[in-house]
C-alpha cells in the first residue's frame, strides 16, 4: 500500500527531533574508483588505476546518519578504535549531526573496501578483528550507556554478528529501556554530590506578642422608654 504525500509530511514530522539510540557493529565503508585498461604481466588480473576515494559510514552507523537525514537526533554505540579508521569514522559522524560512543573492544576498527571500475565492482577488502574482540559485558554496556538508554525516545540495534551484539547485552539493554524511569523534581539550587550541604541548627521560634486589648468604644445608652399613660377614669356624673 503506497503512503500518501500527507502521510509521509506527518511520519516526517514524528521522526524530527526524536532521541535514537543506535547499538551495533560500527564500520567504514571504504570506496576505490578507478579504471582499468589492461591486464597485469604478473597474473591474469585487471591493473586498476586509482581516481579517486570515498568514505562514509557504514554499518550501524549508516543507520545512524539515516536517522540524521530524517531530521532525529542519533547517537551510534559502537566499536570505533583509536586508529586511523576510527578517527576519519567519528570525525564524517559528528559533521553530521551523530554523537559517536565507542565501546570497548580490542580490535582495529571495521573496514570495507570496495574497488569500484567503471560502476562495476571488482573486489571487496575487509579489514576487521574476531568477534570475541568487539564483545562487551552486558553490566558495562548498561553502565556506559546508561544516560543515553534514559533519554532515548527510540533504540535501535543493527546487528552485523562482529561481536557487539550478543543475546545478554541485548536483553540487559533492552529490560534497562522498557523500565519506567522514576523522575525526581530537582531545585535549581540543589547542591552536586561534590558540594557539601551545611546543615544550620533551626533557632527556637519566637513567641509571639499578645495582641494589644482594643480601646473602649463609648457605648450611648438608648433613649428612655416613654412614661405608661395614666389609668383610663371615667367623667364623674354631673351634678342634677
Amino acid at each position: 500500500m503506497a503512503l500518501s504525500p500527507a502521510r509521509i509530511r506527518s511520519l516526517l514530522d514524528k521522526i524530527s527531533g526524536l532521541r535514537v539510540l543506535v547499538i551495533g557493529d560500527v564500520m567504514l565503508d571504504h570506496y576505490v574508483w578507478g579504471d582499468a585498461t589492461r591486464i597485469s604481466p604478473e597474473a591474469p588480473v585487471p591493473v586498476v588505476e586509482i581516481k579517486r576515494d570515498t568514505y562514509t559510514p557504514g554499518g550501524a552507523a549508516n543507520v545512524a546518519l539515516n536517522c540524521s537525514s530524517l531530521g532525529a537526533k542519533p547517537t551510534i554505540a559502537g566499536f570505533m578504535g583509536e586508529d586511523e579508521a576510527g578517527r576519519r569514522i567519528r570525525g564524517i559522524l559528528k559533521a553530521s549531526g551523530v554523537k559517536p560512543i565507542s565501546t570497548t573492544g580490542t580490535g582495529t576498527t571495521i573496514i570495507k573496501t570496495r574497488v569500484i571500475l567503471q560502476h562495476q565492482q571488482l573486489c571487496r577488502l575487509d579489514r576487521e578483528g574476531p568477534p570475541a574482540s568487539y564483545r562487551m559485558e552486558a553490566k558495562a554496556a548498561l553502565k556506559r550507556l546508561a544516560a543515553e538508554i534514559a533519554e532515548a525516545d527510540a533504540l535501535i540495534f543493527s546487528d552485523y554478528a562482529k561481536g557487539l551484539l550478543t543475546d545478554d547485552l541485548v536483553a540487559a539493554i533492552t529490560a534497562r529501556a522498557r523500565a519506567p524511569q522514576t523522575q525526581v523534581p530537582v531545585p535549581a539550587a540543589m547542591p552536586t554530590a561534590a558540594q557539601p550541604v551545611a546543615v544550620q541548627p533551626v533557632a527556637a521560634p519566637v513567641a509571639a506578642a499578645p495582641p494589644a486589648t482594643p480601646a473602649a468604644i463609648p457605648v450611648t445608652p438608648p433613649p428612655a422608654a416613654p412614661a405608661a399613660p395614666a389609668p383610663y377614669a371615667p367623667p364623674a356624673a354631673p351634678v342634677t
